[in-house]
């Protein structure tokens, strides 16, 4: 594979068609492929995707030919069972575009968005995110923004029957201590199950 790939030189162009072998034992068909460039370890901070640490000591710059990235490019394996939360974060981090692979995600922890475009494959239940915890799903972030889109995806704690005041949240626009908060933001097309909130606002703002 690309990472264990030691003739490997700065300036070749590399094309991988997923991003783990052995992708047909958990998926259909290959996911997180991209292109890369390889490039000097002095050059940018390795997240997975953007930036890939090679074991020749070099590093693989993610080109994305497509300006809409998926996690799958940074590492996320889409099967229900690894936590994918630190690859669907570092997506978000990286790109103001983000599409979310067919399938579902499994999460441990809150995903941190700002006004981005995020959205999922095809319908709602095209993209599954199940959250293994009781913590908010997604929650707003960083400076005071217009715009952004979260859309066409599920969003599951495990359950049909919320226990009331536990921590189980599916969006998160932030608490009565925030300083910032979205404007205009859109919601459309997702589906949330055993939330003990769907939605909250606790901002003020609304």
């Amino acid at each position: 594979d690309m990472i264990s790939d030691s003739t490997l030189y700065v300036g070749q162009i590399v094309k991988t068609i997923a991003y783990y072998n052995g992708w047909a034992a958990t998926a259909v068909e290959p996911i997180g492929g991209n292109d890369y460039e390889i490039v000097s370890s002095s050059i940018g901070s390795v997240d997975g995707g953007s930036f890939i640490a090679l074991s020749n000591g070099l590093r693989a710059k993610g080109l994305f030919r497509n300006t809409i990235l998926k996690p799958s490019q940074f590492g996320a394996k889409v099967e229900g069972v690894s936590d994918d939360s630190a690859a669907i974060q570092a997506t978000i981090n990286f790109s103001k575009k983000v599409q979310l692979d067919k399938g579902t995600y499994s999460i441990c922890q809150t995903i941190y968005y700002t006004a981005q475009l995020i959205e999922g494959y095809g319908s709602q239940r095209g993209t599954v995110i199940s959250c293994s915890g009781k913590f908010s799903a997604f929650k707003y972030t960083g400076a005071y923004a217009n715009g952004g889109k979260l859309s066409n995806f599920a969003i599951t704690f495990g359950t049909s029957t919320p226990v009331l005041a536990d921590a189980s949240i599916g969006i998160d626009y932030g608490s009565s201590t925030d300083t910032t908060w979205p404007a205009r933001y859109t919601v459309e097309d997702v589906y949330i199950r055993g939330a003990t909130r769907a939605i909250q606002d606790d901002t003020g703002a609304w």
